[in-house]
């Protein structure tokens, strides 16, 4: 059944991409121009330097795709100032002619893949979501969607609608299924039935990656021939991975490098920028350069002009996972420019039916903005996931002939997940401890 869907939400993206093509200019873009069209990356920048912080590098993972995609349907739910605000997080250019959702369906049909067996070697990204409201019946006090805004989630992002009594016992389990199913099981319980209880609606996304290296790589247990110096100098015996094959490399003027490594099927890449060997201060390299420059740096990776090398590669095996939580009084959301969702003043009236919807309800506003995320990587390959849900609340409550080289990722670094042709950042992060779970 799950393959089934992600076949149906991939054709349906296919379908709604060709419809957007007659009235887009970008219809006859390049995927990195249709790209660069959104934020998205710009968001992952952001997002990535807040939830890094300022404090000694710890590991650190975000999606910025979840949360683009999560604001893009509540921006189709706004109104006014709230759409506007929405419009200019998300898009490079918001012109009211622009249609949010019609661009970042053209977007879905770059990122998201064939789905494949679980058996294949072959990388998939995978994109669901789902809107959930308050039927009310234990409080007698219904939320119920506006039929347009329902209709308009379901065509433009095949989102799932469900309609659920917030109080009754258990309610979020139902959330939580949803999200470890559309994960493949990585992520669960996102949201408990203490939270859902305070709610009227839930906006969720999720994100899938799996994908198989191109090129084999060896596992090694933790020996005095590799170890991963920390930002504190301290020096760790870790599971590695190694390969030798021919990959891109960029080396900086500051002496840092940036690579990409290539997944099965040579549509995904995970991009890594790894500190100089003198690099003094790696908190400070990872925080005020590696993450303000990863745009420019993934760009900078798929030029054609980039040399490719014979490489000997060492990395550390590693799996991680970390929640983000968004709140009016969380210094993150101001930084993200956030803040406004979450005042009296949001305007979110498109979101609900007002014929339907108890009066005491209808005027609502963002409560919670929180994304889950984890990691895997050994020597098959990698798996990342993330979900991000908006919780809304009523506003009165608040190896070819190349130079050789080798190269041991043996320091903190930034990585990120790519689909090549756009260039958009599908998950990142920084990897300060293997060891940190």
């Amino acid at each position: 059944m799950g393959l089934l869907m992600s076949k149906i939400r991939t054709t349906v993206y296919a379908f709604f991409a060709l419809l957007c093509c007659s009235s887009l200019t970008l219809a006859d873009s390049s995927p990195l121009e249709i790209q660069k069209s959104t934020r998205i990356n710009q968001l992952n920048s952001s997002f990535l330097k807040v939830a890094l912080g300022d404090a000694a590098p710890k590991n650190t993972m975000v999606s910025s795709v979840s949360m683009f995609y999560a604001l893009s349907i509540l921006e189709m739910g706004a109104s006014g100032n709230t759409n506007a605000l929405l419009r200019n997080l998300l898009l490079t250019k918001p012109v009211e002619s622009q249609s949010v959702a019609k661009l970042v369906a053209l977007l879905s049909f770059q990122l998201v893949n064939e789905p494949v067996d679980s058996d294949s070697a072959h990388g998939r990204f995978q994109l669901s979501h789902s809107v959930w409201a308050t039927t009310g019946e234990t409080s007698g006090l219904p939320f119920v969607l506006a039929s347009q805004f329902t209709e308009g989630v379901r065509d433009a992002y095949t989102a799932e609608v469900h309609n659920i009594d917030f109080l009754s016992p258990g309610a979020s389990a139902l959330i939580n299924k949803w999200s470890l199913d559309s994960t493949n099981g990585l992520i669960k319980d996102v949201i408990d039935d203490q939270t859902l209880q305070s709610l009227t609606w839930v906006i969720a996304n999720t994100t899938y990656f799996e994908g198989a290296w191109a090129n084999p790589m060896r596992k090694t247990p933790p020996s005095e021939n590799y170890r991963f110096m920390t930002s504190d100098g301290h020096l760790l015996k870790v599971d590695s991975i190694s390969s030798s094959q021919s990959l891109r490399v960029v080396d900086n003027d500051n002496g840092s490098l940036t690579l990409s490594i290539p997944f099965s099927g040579g549509k995904y890449y995970m991009v890594l920028q790894v500190p100089a060997k003198s690099e003094n201060n790696i908190g400070a390299w990872l925080r005020d350069v590696a993450v303000p420059e990863q745009s420019a740096a993934i760009e900078r990776i798929f030029s054609p002009q980039v040399p490719r090398f014979n490489v000997h590669l060492r990395m550390p095996v590693f799996s991680f996972g970390q929640r983000h939580r968004f709140l009016a009084n969380t210094p993150a959301t101001r930084k993200l420019g956030l803040l406004p969702l979450f005042t009296n003043a949001a305007n979110l009236t498109n979101l609900v039916n007002t014929a339907l919807s108890h009066p005491a309800v209808q005027e609502t506003r963002v409560g919670l903005i929180q994304q889950d995320t984890r990691i895997e990587l050994d020597e098959k390959g990698v798996k990342a996931a993330a979900v991000t849900v908006i919780d809304g609340m009523i506003k009165s409550k608040a190896l070819l002939s190349f130079e050789y080289r080798h190269i041991d990722i043996d320091r903190p670094f930034v990585w990120s997940i790519v689909e090549g042709q756009s260039q958009t950042v599908l998950f990142s992060g920084v990897l300060a401890n293997p060891l940190e779970r």
